[in-house]
């Protein structure tokens, strides 16, 4: 999952997106639980293309869709067999990562992707003519994205981290991208990095060792609580400046009315708001060359969930 598979969601717009958000068991990944939660979710989707008395003819290619996308992911044992005559989509196979925490489906007229979400995610099944983005900008925001470099005399490994999972990157990529730095090492060894304006911990003792996995569990706990920490103090500055500067719109329908106009510069939206709007929101402000940041819950419990910094300072009433 990356920029450009939001992107690409972001810019469909017709009827009918269908979005399906389906929770998995990551250390079961074909397990029959969440063959069952799959098909679950597809016999929702197609109860809710129902509910909305589209004809036969136009639901039948998007369950057909999802269901292919859901063989392509790796549960062609749960999702219905293609209606005689269709036409395969071409999707590759295996589009899950081995132990995925969730998976999304997303089907309309003209476009077709599944992606796999190193995250819990909340089921859901949403019919709209855009779709639901959510997890996706949630997966990709920098708040939950760190690094781990492992120190010894002589010896520096990096790990990149999403949540408690750690992968192995070239030691190169620790100054391509400005992400939470965790120094693992005795002191002799960590040194030379303590003065880097991205660490927020550092972790003394011997573990170049420690497998990845052990790594992100022992790691994690101590970065999740100073990412939180920071994202909140973000959002308070972000707020604060935007305030300053007159750049700030509160209250949901005028954030909607300034979000169809393409005056949305940044949209602050707390990441497990229930609000229907929110998926549009999220679209428009993409759409139109703006960003997104969803932010812990409660970070904007006084702007009722969501804020709006725009482009240009708002004009003063006369």
């Amino acid at each position: 999952m990356n920029r450009r598979d939001l992107e690409e969601l972001v810019s469909v717009s017709e009827w009918p997106c269908v979005s399906v958000i389906v929770s998995l068991e990551r250390r079961a990944p074909a397990s029959l639980a969440n063959g069952t939660r799959v098909k679950s979710a597809l016999k929702r989707a197609a109860r809710a293309l129902r509910g909305e008395e589209l004809e036969p003819e136009e639901a039948r290619p998007i369950l057909a869709g999802l269901a292919e996308l859901a063989r392509a992911s790796g549960f062609g044992g749960f999702a219905p067999g293609p209606p005689r005559g269709a036409p395969p989509l071409g999707l590759p196979t295996d589009l899950t990562m081995p132990g995925a925490d969730g998976l999304g489906l997303y089907m309309s007229p003209t476009f077709a992707r599944a992606l796999a979400f190193d995250f819990a995610v909340k089921e859901r099944v949403v019919l709209d003519r855009v779709f639901a983005t959510r997890e996706v900008v949630l997966g990709l925001g920098l708040g939950v994205r760190w690094r781990a470099l492992v120190l010894s005399p002589g010896h520096a490994r990096l790990l990149e981290g999403f949540r408690d999972r750690l992968r192995d990157e070239p030691v190169a990529a620790l100054d391509e991208e400005a992400l939470p730095l965790v120094l693992v090492g005795f002191p002799d060894d960590v040194a030379p990095y303590e003065t880097r304006p991205d660490v927020v911990s550092v972790i003394q003792g011997r573990h170049e060792r420690d497998t990845a996995a052990v790594l992100g569990a022992r790691l994690w706990p101590t970065v999740a609580r100073e990412i939180e920490a920071r994202r909140r103090a973000r959002v308070a500055d972000e707020l604060d400046r935007g305030f300053k500067s007159r750049r700030v719109i509160l209250g949901l329908e005028r954030v909607v009315l300034a979000s169809r106009a393409g005056e949305g510069a940044v949209l602050l939206a707390e990441e497990d708001i229930a609000l229907p709007l929110v998926d549009e929101l999220v679209d428009q402000v993409i759409a139109s060359g703006g960003s997104v940041e969803l932010v812990p819950s409660g970070s904007l419990a006084a702007q009722g969930g969501v804020a709006l910094l725009t482009r240009f300072p708002i004009a003063e009433a006369a």
